[in-house]
């Protein structure tokens, strides 16, 4: 199994578009990836960064969705600061 795990940069003064790109883009998108099996976006207290963790059945399906990923526009309430896909070493 693999894992994007991406970091990003949020403008907390943009806290309601942020989570409608969320719910409306990110996770949709996500979801409709082949290969996808689970993913959690989480973000801090203060709103002002944000980490999503999407799980895959393999590395060739999180590459690829990765590989899909559109980037979020100029002016947008959310700048990616990374995101790489990382191999599950173990769970719990």
């Amino acid at each position: 199994m693999h894992a994007i795990v991406a970091i990003v940069e949020l403008d907390s003064s943009r806290g309601e578009e942020a989570t409608a790109i969320l719910n409306n883009v990110v996770v949709p998108q996500a979801k409709a990836s082949p290969g996808f099996a689970s993913g959690y976006w989480m973000r801090t207290p203060d709103h002002a960064q944000g980490l999503a963790v999407e799980f895959f059945d393999s590395l060739e399906s999180a590459e690829a969705a990765l590989a899909d990923r559109a980037t979020p526009p100029p002016g947008s309430p959310v700048t990616v600061i990374s995101a790489r896909v990382m191999e599950i070493a173990a769970s719990a």
